[in-house]
């Protein structure tokens, strides 16, 4: 990555944050002036009006903020953030890129850090707010990789694809329908479905001990066997896996918040789920960890 791009996504994220401190310090301003404007009203008995009657009172003078201008804020705040998404994902990958092209990094270690820095998007969940149906464009950017990644992929199968050298194992344009395109439709449904939902919290945190799991197992390569399709894995991976999906499930629990009280022994058990699950799927983990915790988290209510 040129110093020049990587300083324009820079700016572009400044601008996003910026323009989102705007517009909440306006939505402050309109608030505090509409505050200013209520005051005790007394009928004809001296008594004080009703909440109800003042608001109403409030509402014939203008004091209070228009539907309309409310629902406005809210849908430029939820765009900015999709922006603020975007650009904090490409500069993932677009590092990774640099990383890679320059041979700082193996493909192996570029592909797992874009895996993780995927997975931490749902930290921007809390910005968007569902009042308006745009909180929907949080899938912005899950939404734009899976078109890529299906075109670059199926059709264009350019082996010399930037993409296709930072994402596959061997090289195969084909392999991005895989685990990154399907990875990608897991995000669209966390975020869609299980969005600050606890079971998109824990989809998305066993996802974070398949992302730690080849990057033990590879280098620390001890008790191997073999998965579905004849891949190969370790028992050293799958602990790593084990303790990956305890660690991002407890860490994403206490940054979002969602739930709000944190099961521990749920979490182990969920985090024993996925790592069999991944274990014996060989490609298809990224799928097969899904499935198994929606249908374990499922079983138990």
């Amino acid at each position: 990555m040129k110093p020049t791009t990587f300083l324009k996504l820079m700016l572009a994220l400044a601008v996003a944050c910026s323009a989102i401190c705007c517009v909440e310090a306006n939505d402050s301003f309109r608030v505090s002036n509409t505050a200013s404007f209520r005051r005790p009203a007394k009928n004809t008995l001296g008594l004080k009006q009703s909440t109800t009657a003042i608001q109403i009172n409030e509402i014939r003078g203008g004091s209070i903020i228009s539907s309309s201008s409310t629902e406005s804020s809210v849908f430029v705040r939820n765009i900015l953030w999709s922006l603020a998404t975007l650009v904090y994902v490409k500069t993932g990958v677009t590092t990774c890129d640099t990383l890679l092209m320059k041979k700082i990094i193996p493909a192996d270690v570029s592909r797992k850090i874009i895996h993780l820095c995927a997975c931490s998007w749902c930290l921007f969940w809390p910005k968007f707010n569902k009042s308006h149906w745009s909180w929907k464009l949080n899938v912005a950017i899950p939404a734009l990789y899976s078109g890529q990644l299906f075109v670059k992929g199926a059709i264009l199968q350019d082996s010399n694809d930037q993409d296709v050298k930072t994402m596959s194992r061997s090289g195969d344009p084909k392999e991005l329908l895989y685990g990154p395109f399907l990875f990608t439709l897991i995000m669209l449904c966390c975020g869609l479905k299980f969005y600050m939902q606890p079971i998109g919290v824990y989809i998305m945190g066993c996802l974070v001990g398949d992302g730690i799991a080849p990057l033990v197992g590879k280098r620390y390569p001890k008790f191997a066997y073999k998965s579905w399709g004849n891949e190969t894995k370790t028992l050293s991976g799958s602990v790593a896996m084990f303790v990956g999906a305890i660690m991002g499930m407890i860490a994403y629990a206490h940054l979002l918040g969602v739930p709000q009280d944190v099961d521990l022994l749920l979490i182990l058990m969920i985090a024993l789920v996925a790592t069999v699950a991944e274990g014996v799927t060989g490609i298809w983990d990224n799928p097969a960890i899904a499935l198994s915790v929606y249908w374990f988290v499922k079983s138990q209510k």
